[in-house]
């Protein structure tokens, strides 16, 4: 899987804070009497947004059909962005079509309102696509917007190669 670093939106205002205490600014107006007390006040640090809908984590997905077996790795951040791996076999008999496929998937963000949209790079039968995929993504499920019909279903991470390959001959 690939990851991105990321800049801290923290960082970000706090270095624009700091560089805006160095502006120079008017002097104060002139008051008689005593000076007034100034009481300073920390401002809060915003604990990072939860990802609306699902919570931060790794998620495992699987599907299966008569032409298709395949899964979906993800990895969504408290911060809602999401990246991770659909990959499988297709088995298209009556067109004797056999392949296996795998896609990265980065640059997602989780919302409320629309779909997930990743950057995508896929591999089948020798080739590498690049391009943009829309994806629903639950707890519960993940699918492709366009296949609405085909959707994945959530397993445990530990059995999802095995569920999508079958056992390696190691294993028996």
């Amino acid at each position: 899987m690939m990851f991105r670093g990321v800049v801290s939106s923290l960082s970000v205002c706090l270095l624009a804070g700091a560089l805006s205490a160095c502006q120079p600014t008017e002097d104060p107006p002139e008051t008689a009497g005593e000076p007034e007390a100034i009481e300073v006040q920390e401002s809060p640090v915003a604990a990072p947004a939860e990802a609306p809908g699902i919570a931060a984590g790794d998620y495992c997905y699987f599907a299966e059909d008569d032409n298709s077996t395949e899964g979906a790795s993800l990895t969504i951040a408290a911060n809602g962005s999401v990246s991770g791996v659909h990959f499988g076999t297709i088995h298209n008999e009556e067109n004797a079509y056999y392949a296996g496929f795998d896609t990265i998937l980065t640059d997602g963000q989780i919302s409320d309102e629309k779909p997930v949209k990743f950057n995508t790079e896929t591999r089948v039968d020798g080739d590498h696509q690049y391009g943009t995929d829309n994806w629903v993504v639950t707890p519960d499920l993940a699918h492709p917007a366009n296949w609405p019909d085909s959707p994945l279903r959530t397993v445990d991470c530990d059995e999802l190669e095995t569920l999508v390959y079958g056992e390696s001959e190691e294993e028996n």
